[in-house]
């Protein structure tokens, strides 16, 4: 790289770095905040996907105090499920080590109730989640979301005025007091989580502009007190970032709480896409994307003025990880056995999740057969939604098993006929998922609709016979399923504990996993029916 070019890119950063500063002031660098959002238990470090890690991130915490700073850190959502570390023990681990970081404020996210099913606890996030946390730190944690309720009530555990978390008021009158507020979506209650979210209200109203105009009218009342020039009042969203041209349906997001009186940073997650800060009004947004790749700085002086950076690995890679951290992550490991070797696989492309959306993988192939043995059933489905990763060649541990799966459902079984199967199968998997679940048990013969996802003209069992309409099979699915679909169940317990039981070297012939094509699709649906009619009487 010349000079010249460093120069240039010098510039333009300081170019940036001045639009972002609010209010206007000679600074001196007083506080640092650092805000995380959506790391969904990605608690290890992880340098080939740029994941940064609590540990690295404790580094940078403490560099920050090194240089004289007093230091707070912030979550915007969603920490306690979604990986291996998170899902075996219901995020409790996660919890335990956010406490050991002294994580000061938290807004939940609309995942921070997804152990609450599992735990049968409605208040599992509350009474254990947070509670952990408080127990791990060395100080007090808040945790606020202006917008929910529990039967009309603020959430036990929770908030959801505005906390002062730094005042200096009390020796001098014009002294900076730091704010923080916090908003959560409200578009929560989707079918699947209605049984474990009983009397939780988001803030969703008629339509989107009622639910927009009620949530922004309440946090606008609750920051009037706070306007102060030396106040600094930052906002953890969990609302996420709709794109430059803004929701199409017009529903809350998060740059719309930039435009709140009062408000000076807006620090975003939930839509899993790093946003660099950008000023809207007199406010600074910026979303942290997602599994701790990126984090949020914020920087304020004793005047007020302030600045926000987005920051990712690179920015930290020259700290050395806090040991006490990495101690923790290597004891969690040796505690919950996520290094267990399940079986081996030839070659990475065997259970890849590539064409997860488009066909039935092997992938889906081997979780859905896993489900059909650990409950007996005849059938399986399961979302594509629901898978996240592809498995890798060579040895497969229990953590590659929960990266594949790890939102922390359960193995259920129901009893569907043949022609709610089929009927499922054309209306798709759910929400997460685009077109029809993966399976296993029988081949369906498709046919291309208008938008291009496969549609069923037929179905066959595995040996040929035609699945009856009217008669009664034991289908495998997930919970997340059953409950959209409201079927009475049989509960086998988690899906991925349930699927490790079955899942061994003498589990199946994995390469014919590879080979067999179980969706048949075709070009009309005449071309799939006529197929179908061939197969057999």
């Amino acid at each position: 790289m010349t000079l010249s070019t460093v120069l240039i890119r010098l510039t333009r950063l300081l170019a940036i770095l001045c639009l972002f500063l609010v209010p206007a002031g000679q600074a001196t660098a007083d506080l640092k905040i650092f805000v995380t959002n959506d790391v969904h238990g990605h608690a290890a470090e992880e340098p080939a996907e740029g994941r940064i890690g609590y540990a690295r991130l404790k580094a940078a915490l403490d560099a920050a105090k090194a240089e004289g700073h007093e230091v707070y850190l912030f979550d915007a959502g969603d920490a306690f499920s979604g990986s291996a570390a998170a899902q075996v023990d219901h995020g409790r681990s996660i919890a335990e080590l956010m406490g050991l970081l002294n994580y000061r404020v938290l807004t939940p996210g609309n995942h921070a109730f997804d152990h609450n099913e599992a735990e049968r606890n409605p208040l599992y996030y509350s009474e254990t989640l947070i509670k952990t946390v408080r127990e791990n730190a060395s100080g007090p944690v808040d945790v606020v979301a202006a917008n929910l309720t529990r039967h009309g009530e603020t959430v036990p555990g929770l908030g959801r005025d505005p906390v002062v978390v730094h005042d200096e008021t009390a020796d001098k009158p014009d002294g900076l007091r730091l704010i923080v507020a916090g908003v959560v979506t409200p578009y929560v209650r989707r079918p699947s989580l209605q049984a474990s979210l009983p009397g939780y209200d988001f803030g969703l109203l008629e339509n989107p502009a009622a639910t927009k105009a009620k949530i922004l009218a309440d946090l606008t009342a609750s920051l009037e007190e706070f306007n102060r020039p030396q106040d600094v009042t930052i906002v953890l969203s969990h609302l996420g970032y709709p794109g430059s041209d803004g929701d199409r349906d017009g529903r809350l997001v998060g740059p719309d709480l930039a435009a709140v009186p009062n408000v000076d940073f807006v620090a975003d997650g939930h839509t899993h896409e790093a946003v660099p800060p950008q000023k809207i009004g007199e406010a600074v947004y910026a979303n942290g994307g997602r599994h701790l790749e990126h984090f949020l700085e914020i920087t304020i002086g004793d005047d007020g003025a302030g600045t926000m950076v987005l920051k990712d690995f690179q920015d930290v890679a020259d700290l050395t990880p806090d040991p006490t951290v990495v101690a923790y992550l290597s004891e969690l490991d040796r505690r919950q056995g996520l290094t267990e070797v399940l079986f081996e696989t030839p070659d990475a492309e065997l259970f890849s999740d590539r064409d997860l959306r488009t066909d039935n993988i092997a992938l889906g192939r081997l979780i859905c057969l896993a489900m059909m043995k650990a409950s007996g059933a005849d059938l399986a489905l399961h979302n594509v939604g629901g898978i996240r990763a592809g498995l890798p060649g060579g040895s497969v541990s229990l953590r590659d098993l929960f990266d594949v799966l790890p939102f922390g459902d359960e193995l259920v079984s129901a009893e569907m006929t043949g022609e709610e199967i089929e009927a499922f199968l054309n209306r798709g998997s759910g929400h997460g998922g685009r077109g029809a679940p993966q399976f296993y048990g029988f081949l369906a013969f498709a046919w291309r609709g208008e938008d291009g996802r496969p549609e069923v003209a037929g179905l066959r069992l595995s040996d040929g016979e035609r699945l009856d309409s009217n008669k009664t099979y034991t289908v495998a699915l997930n919970g997340f399923m059953a409950r959209n679909m409201k079927l009475p169940t049989k509960n086998f317990g988690d899906l991925v504990l349930a699927l490790r039981q079955v899942l061994t070297a003498d589990f199946a012939n994995f390469e014919e996993l590879r080979d067999n094509r179980s969706l048949l699709v075709f070009e009309s649906f005449e071309e799939a029916r006529a197929a179908w009619t061939e197969a057999g009487p």
